[in-house]
């Protein structure tokens, strides 16, 4: 009886360790990038969305050379976050601090650019947001909000993720954790990297 106990056992712990060894070889599927689902007021507050071109944006640095720069000139080669933000919200200064660690380090050998635009307020008080939130990526300012205005209205800090021509995959007009998780997996989604297997 015993013995019979102890085979069937060895033989259940044999295929737990061939299912297992066997999954780990199967390719994991792609990452997705996830949908953006808005609320009917949500969506009345965006001008463009998931497949439209970003508007053609030119807007003066807000460091060093202080000319005119064109967004579409600054892309990534893999992709671009591009984040409209304000110094007078408190989750846009946290998001202006995650951008490092979230995006630029894990991603930025791959070609993916980040890039924010303060809208409203002055030069002196974007600049002294960005370094509180020791944010050292390129930085636009939209001083009379009219480049924000042609992307949508209310509801900032908005960030949205273009490919290299600047076409828009995804976007929130929001910040949270669910953002940033969202953020993670368009990212993957865009450089090919396989889903976790968290999800």
């Amino acid at each position: 009886m015993r013995t019979t106990t102890m085979r069937r056992n060895a033989t259940i712990s044999f295929f737990l360790l061939t299912a297992s060894v066997l999954a780990a070889q199967e390719p994991k599927a792609p990452t997705e990038i996830p949908p953006v689902v808005l609320s009917k007021a949500h969506d009345a507050l965006c001008k463009v969305k998931v497949g439209d071109a970003m508007p053609a944006i030119e807007l003066p640095r807000l460091a060093g050379d202080r000319r005119p720069a064109k967004l579409a000139d600054m892309l990534g080669d893999g992709a671009t976050v591009v984040v409209f933000w304000t110094a007078d919200r408190r989750m846009a200064l946290e998001q202006l601090t995650d951008l490092a660690p979230d995006v630029i380090e894990p991603y930025a050998e791959q070609g993916v650019a980040v890039i924010g635009i303060a809208v409203g307020g002055s030069d002196e008080r974007a600049r002294s947001a960005l370094q509180k939130a020791n944010a050292n990526f390129p930085n636009l300012l939209d001083a009379d909000g009219r480049a924000f205005a042609a992307v949508g209205s209310e509801r900032l800090p908005r960030t949205y993720l273009l490919d290299p021509q600047g076409k828009i995959l995804w976007f929130d007009i929001e910040y949270s954790h669910a953002t940033r998780r969202e953020l993670q997996q368009a990212l993957r989604a865009v450089i090919g990297e396989p889903a976790s297997a968290g999800g």
